[in-house]
């Protein structure tokens, strides 16, 4: 899900008067008039419109805050940090877990095997 504030340059907490300005000043400088050829320009400039259109109307604003929530990404359009379980395959030394590992995990020795056919 898209963060439609990140889009504007806004924060969550932004009234109308700061979205307002903020999409006519992104609108001026994507707009696909004033930068012909620029297809990304003028996608960039759709998905500004898209974000006006859903932030500047109080009833759309509410739904999309609330499925923001729902979807709890941060108004930066991170997801929040889910805290791990167990040690997510992951050793005290913070090696993984892996059945192949040598005792030394600098052993470099598997690596002359596996590319350049040199055996121990």
């Amino acid at each position: 899900m898209r963060n439609l504030y990140d889009i504007l340059g806004v924060t969550i907490r932004a009234d109308q008067k700061e979205i307002k300005k903020a999409y006519r000043t992104l609108s001026k400088r994507y707009h696909p008039d004033s930068n012909q050829g620029d297809r990304r320009a003028a996608e960039h400039f759709h998905e500004i419109t898209e974000a006006y259109g859903i932030l500047s109307d109080e009833k759309k604003r509410a739904d999309y805050d609330a499925r923001l929530k729902e979807a709890d990404v941060r108004p930066e359009g991170k997801k929040a940090a889910k805290k791990p379980s167990g040690n997510n395959g992951y050793q005290k030394n913070g090696y993984q877990k892996n059945e192949k590992m040598k005792a030394n995990p600098l052993d470099v020795s598997d690596l002359f095997e596996r590319y350049m056919g040199i055996r121990k």
